[in-house]
């Protein structure tokens, strides 16, 4: 089974840390770090924050090396929350 990746901080989640729809349902797409009752958990976060935070975890190695953290970074633009729109 492929794991699910959250499509705001871009890391895995399992079945147990989903996110939930406003009705209760669970998110196929957010982890409950980033999602809770059809509301991102930081509405106002932008990407370049995103980012800043990875690089804050790796700097007070919170579980993330810097290597990991730039991995992480480069992907955050192609996930939902975060993916720029080029059909203008």
């Amino acid at each position: 089974m492929k794991p699910l990746i959250c499509q705001s901080c871009g890391l895995p989640f399992t079945d147990e840390s989903k996110g939930s729809n406003r009705d209760q349902t669970e998110s196929e797409d957010y982890c409950v770090n980033c999602f809770q009752n059809g509301n991102f958990v930081e509405p106002s976060l932008s990407l370049r924050e995103m980012e800043a935070k990875y690089f804050e975890k790796a700097k007070k190695n919170e579980g993330l090396t810097l290597e990991e953290a730039q991995e992480a970074i480069k992907i955050l633009p192609t996930l939902k929350r975060w993916r720029i729109r080029e059909d203008f």
